[in-house]
C-alpha cells in the first residue's frame, strides 16, 4: 500500500493509518517534491512531475501489485498515475482517494486569494487544527509549492480522468471538509460501476487523523472488494461508530 499526502504536511500524517494497515499489507509513503523532507527540485512541482515521481518510486522499490491511497493533491496524483499509464492496470489493484478535487471549483478559493502568505492564511483558517502531525510538517513546505501545485491540480479535470480508470476506485470525503467540496452529480456523470463515493460523517479534511479506526476499517473493507456489487455495498457501518465513540 502506497500513501500519497496532500497540500498540508507530509507523509508523516499517514503514520497512524500505516500502523493499523500494516496488519493487512506492507505500507509505504513518500514526500512529494517541496514537501516534508524532500529535495527542492525546480520544475517538478506539477501534477505531471508528481506522477513521474510516484512512478519512479514504484519502479525503484520493485513492487509487484499495489494499492494507492491519495489525499487531496495526492488523490490527483494517484488517479492521474493510473489514468495516464494504461500499462500499470495489472500492477495497481485499486485506488482510494480522500478529498479528491474532481473539478477546479471543488477547491476552496480562499487558498488562492492574495494578501498574507499562504501558510499564514492556512493557519488562520485552521483546516489542520488539532493535528500536530500536520502543523509540524507544514513549516517545512518550500515557498510557492502549495500555490503551484494547487493551480496544476485545478487544470486537471478529474471528472474526465475517472472515465479512464477501470479498476476499483473509492472516493471518500469528509462531511465537514472546508478545503475540498464533495462532488456534484455532473462531475460523476460518466463514472462507471467501478467507482464508489462515500462521505465520512463528521470528518473534516483529515479523516485518517480525525477518526483513524473508522477510516482504517473502511480502507480494510475496500481491500476485500472483488466486484462491482461488493463495491456498491461498501459503506461506513453503524457498529464502527458505536465501538469508537
Amino acid at each position: 500500500m502506497i500513501f500519497v499526502h496532500g497540500w498540508f504536511g507530509s507523509w508523516r500524517y499517514w503514520v497512524p493509518t500505516m500502523e493499523i494497515m500494516s496488519e493487512h499489507s506492507r505500507t509505504y509513503a513518500l514526500d512529494l517534491w517541496g514537501f516534508g523532507d524532500s529535495d527542492r527540485v525546480n520544475g517538478q512541482v506539477s501534477t505531471e512531475g508528481y506522477v513521474k515521481l510516484l512512478g519512479a518510486f514504484i519502479e525503484a522499490m520493485g513492487f509487484g501489485s499495489v494499492t494507492l491511497i491519495g489525499h487531496a493533491l495526492g488523490a490527483t496524483v494517484a488517479m492521474r498515475y493510473v489514468a495516464d499509464r494504461p500499462e500499470v492496470v495489472e500492477q495497481v489493484e485499486r485506488v482510494m482517494t480522500i478529498s479528491a478535487p474532481l473539478a477546479g471549483e471543488a477547491i476552496n478559493q480562499r487558498l488562492l486569494s492574495s494578501g498574507t502568505t499562504l501558510l499564514d492564511r492556512i493557519r488562520g483558517w485552521k483546516p489542520s487544527e488539532g493535528h500536530v502531525e500536520v502543523e509540524r510538517e507544514m513549516a517545512k513546505t518550500a515557498d510557492g509549492v502549495i500555490e503551484a501545485s494547487l493551480r496544476s491540480v485545478m487544470d486537471a479535470d478529474l471528472g474526465q480522468v475517472i472515465q479512464q480508470i477501470q479498476i476499483p476506485l473509492l472516493l471518500a470525503y469528509g462531511e465537514k471538509d472546508i478545503v475540498v467540496a464533495q462532488p456534484q452529480p455532473e462531475w460523476l456523470a460518466n463514472a462507471g460501476d467501478n467507482v464508489r463515493t462515500i462521505v465520512l460523517p463528521n470528518a473534516r479534511h483529515f479523516p485518517m487523523l480525525e477518526d483513524a479506526p473508522i477510516f482504517a476499517r473502511l480502507l480494510g473493507d475496500f481491500l476485500e472488494v472483488k466486484n462491482a456489487q461488493e463495491l456498491a455495498a461498501l459503506t461506513v457501518k453503524e457498529e464502527w461508530r458505536r465501538r469508537t465513540h
